[in-house]
């Protein structure tokens, strides 16, 4: 069960981020600008509510403690390994960025890289279960 959760984290995270890049735009188009935090919060929090409900709906009950963290562990490399991806495309689309990033920056890089990786632990640890607890509210009171 945990591994069909896995495949459809991953799908809501490409479904997040197509989402936050258009809300970008948007409010690029009228002139406003998305704080810097909010694309981490939207592609995580949003598909570990969505993967929430759907174990929900998949299994009828909320998860306990410790298959949050284990799910939310699993969340953290989905995006670790998207966050790769998407870092190998911008290095290969815009080459002289290596050469900043080898200039001194690198521990700086990763040590906000795993500031990001904690942030996405914390998150997906609690809105797994508040994913699951909300579908649970409406699964009773229909």
């Amino acid at each position: 069960m945990t591994g069909f959760i896995c495949k459809r984290y991953a799908l809501y995270v490409l479904a997040a981020m197509v989402i936050s890049v258009g809300i970008g735009f948007l409010l690029d188009t009228f002139g406003a600008e998305m704080p810097r935090g909010v694309p981490l919060v939207i592609t995580t929090m949003i598909p570990a509510m969505w993967a929430g409900s759907t174990w929900y709906k998949e299994t009828n009950e909320v998860p306990e403690s410790s298959l949050s963290w284990s799910m939310a562990l699993r969340f953290t490399g989905i995006q670790f390994v998207f966050s790769i991806i998407l870092i190998g495309f911008f290095l290969v689309a815009f080459p002289e960025t290596l050469t900043i990033i080898s200039g001194g920056i690198a521990g700086l890089l990763f040590g906000a890289f795993i500031f990001a990786a904690l942030l996405i632990l914390l998150i997906s640890r609690f809105f797994f279960p508040f994913g699951a607890k909300q579908a649970a509210k409406v699964a009773n009171r229909a």
